[in-house]
């Protein structure tokens, strides 16, 4: 299933599924940092480059999350020297008829 990542809060989808999960990316020096929690793990995560080299234009993050169960997947746009964020988004992984 591939998601905009922003574009809901949650997701059902069937035990063993993969979620892409897409991200506009500004390259001005944010990158966005995904984690995932719960029974979900990343089996990829690419930059996908701006159509063209223009300044200030949008790459695209594609992170594919592996579904061994429900969890969460967040994502938070930041420079990689700073502590704090410029957005954070989440969404929610349920399964569709899992016991959990």
């Amino acid at each position: 299933m591939d998601v905009e990542l922003g574009d809901r809060s949650s997701v059902e989808v069937a035990l063993g599924d993969r979620v892409t999960l897409r991200l506009a990316q500004p390259v001005t020096g944010h990158e966005w940092d995904v984690a995932v929690e719960g029974r979900l793990i990343v089996l990829d995560d690419i930059l996908e480059p701006a159509a063209t080299g223009a300044p200030g234009a949008t790459a695209q993050r594609v992170v594919t999350v592996g579904v061994n169960g429900p969890g969460t997947a967040v994502a938070q746009l930041k420079r990689g020297w700073e502590t704090g964020f410029l957005e954070r988004r989440e969404i929610e992984v349920l399964v569709d008829g899992a016991p959990w």
